[in-house]
């Protein structure tokens, strides 16, 4: 599955223009990412970014090594794919965090006015929890079971509540939302950048690229559902 999603990626990196200049698959979980910054120092042309995945404890021990390699003074960054830079992991990070990006569908630090309700709703709910993109997550699947059971009239008919979910269009923490030709969800996408604000190390949304699905949307590489 990796050597597959590194297809798809170098696929689209060359249409936009780009070059790949190697390759890595770090073992999960791994600590100890010497070899693979040294791959990354010895590319020829230098990269002027490094993307892909890696998660939780991993992706902390990763950024702060390229920093005391050398690897963010020589003006490389981290563009990490599928989040990973949540605000947990910056604070975690630090100065060494700062400047990288990641790719999400949410952020605490939205400014639209359904994001700004939603945060409110949660300090009363659960003042002790900063809200992140699995509570998003979790208002989309609720709010969806809702509209589907209204839509059957109160009653657990699957047929008829899938047959509402899928039409549903809504406006929530992420942003605008609806359903692919696949049943996947279609949601806006973020780039987000660790920067310190006001002495809080943060991920901030810096820019939107749009509504996208996932690889399993008929958008993504394995296109439309066959069933």
């Amino acid at each position: 599955m990796r050597q597959r999603i590194v297809r798809w990626m170098d696929a689209d990196i060359k249409k936009a223009g780009g070059r790949v200049v190697g390759t890595a698959f770090p073992p999960f979980p791994n600590s100890e990412f010497a070899p693979f910054i040294a791959q990354i120092k010895n590319a020829t042309p230098k990269p002027k970014v490094v993307t892909g995945f890696v998660g939780g404890s991993d992706l902390v021990n990763l950024t702060k090594q390229f920093e005391e390699f050398g690897l963010k003074r020589e003006g490389i960054v981290i563009v990490q794919t599928i989040g990973g830079y949540a605000d947990v992991q910056a604070r975690a990070l630090g100065e060494a965090g700062v400047g990288h990006y990641d790719l999400i569908h949410y952020s605490h630090w939205l400014t639209h006015k359904e994001n700004q309700d939603f945060l409110a709703a949660m300090k009363t709910f659960a003042p002790a929890e900063f809200v992140d993109d699995p509570h998003a997550l979790g208002y989309d699947v609720g709010t969806c079971i809702v509209h589907g059971l209204d839509a059957a009239g109160g009653v657990p008919d699957t047929e008829k509540m899938i047959d509402a979910i899928v039409q549903r269009r809504w406006t929530g923490p992420r942003g605008e939302c609806s359903f692919g030709g696949n049943h996947v969800v279609r949601h806006p996408l973020y780039v987000r950048q660790i920067q310190k604000v006001g002495g809080e190390y943060r991920s901030v949304p810096v820019k939107t690229l749009g509504a996208t699905g996932t690889p399993g949307d008929a958008s993504g590489p394995g296109g439309a559902c066959k069933i």
